[in-house]
């Protein structure tokens, strides 16, 4: 079984992606946010996972609307595949106060961009 451990942010983006959600769903997935495990009474992984937290994934079936369930791909695998084609990185850091301007400068000289 695959097992992939990654940010709150990698998480959101993957969930947000449409290009991947597109005709798929996924069903029987374990997400553990936080180290506690996320339950169907709690709701959407999208709406739980906050952009600073440690989530992992493991198993669940990725499948195709119309198609039978035992025909779908290890959903863990999709999102490693995901990670693995993206051609940005999303983290979240901290800096003292005062500090902010400087890492946004940082972050722009580097060709990047402060979303949040």
């Amino acid at each position: 079984m695959v097992k992939v451990k990654l940010s709150g942010a990698d998480f959101l983006a993957f969930w947000h992606d449409k290009a991947v959600w597109e005709g798929k769903y996924v069903e029987d997935e374990a997400v553990t946010v936080d180290g506690r495990a996320l339950t169907a009474e709690e709701g959407d992984a999208g709406e739980v996972v906050k952009p600073s937290s440690t989530v992992v994934v493991e198993g669940g079936l990725f499948v195709a609307d119309k198609s039978d369930p035992s025909d779908g791909e290890e959903f863990a695998g999709v999102l490693r595949m995901w990670l693995k084609n993206r051609d940005t990185a999303a983290f979240v850091v901290r800096v003292k106060r005062g500090q902010e301007a400087d890492l946004r400068a940082a972050v722009k000289a580097l060709g990047g961009e402060v979303v949040a």
